[in-house]
């Protein structure tokens, strides 16, 4: 299983907790299961998370739940966006993608391929780490049309957690509204 941590304040509109609070991957059983819980709970509290909270929300404290995912061993994983969080451009989506766990990703370790995608799921922009791209044009333009139909259900643009398995299946992992989006220069 995934074990991940979700608090009240870790997404806002003047703040994003993204990264603060733990998450624990593969664990097998039940015993494993209930640390893991205890740890995403921990993490809550941790100096770091407390200096983040001070710094950008309300002084109450935040409540932490946790979820349980079925844990997808990936060919690829990584993070969408559905506007650009760097210009603001709402015409231009971000995929990023690293081979395997998307952890590696989500924590600073590795440096993903990096796409830039029209709403059509065209690319139009790419900087490739290694010397195969760990995605194809054809998973490019299913993360971005399916990610659209998420953008278009929820009203906003939003940052996904995604997977695709082995066997070509795409896995929506988290989703939240994107926090702090530049105002769109074309507007």
């Amino acid at each position: 299983y995934a074990v991940r941590s979700s608090s009240t304040h870790e997404d806002g509109e003047s703040s994003s907790f993204a990264g603060q609070f733990a998450s624990v991957l593969n664990v097998a059983t039940l015993t494993d299961v209930l640390e893991a819980i205890t740890h995403c709970q921990q993490s809550l509290t941790t100096d770091r998370a407390q200096a983040y909270q001070a710094q950008h929300t309300t002084p109450e404290l935040s409540k932490m739940n946790v979820v349980i995912q079925q844990m997808i061993q990936p060919r690829v994983a990584g993070v969408l966006f559905t506007a650009n969080p760097t210009n603001g451009r709402r015409d231009q989506l971000i995929v990023d993608g690293v081979p395997g766990l998307g952890e590696s990703l989500v924590s600073g370790h590795q440096t993903p391929d990096h796409f830039v995608s029209d709403r059509s799921g065209r690319i139009v922009l790419s900087d490739i780490q290694q010397n195969t791209p760990c995605l194809d044009e054809k998973d490019i333009h299913t993360l971005v049309i399916e990610a659209l139909r998420g953008e278009q259900i929820w009203g906003c643009p939003l940052d996904f957690e995604w997977a695709i398995d082995h066997e070509g299946v795409l896995w929506w992992l988290q989703a939240r509204p994107i926090t702090k989006l530049p105002y769109d220069p074309r507007e």
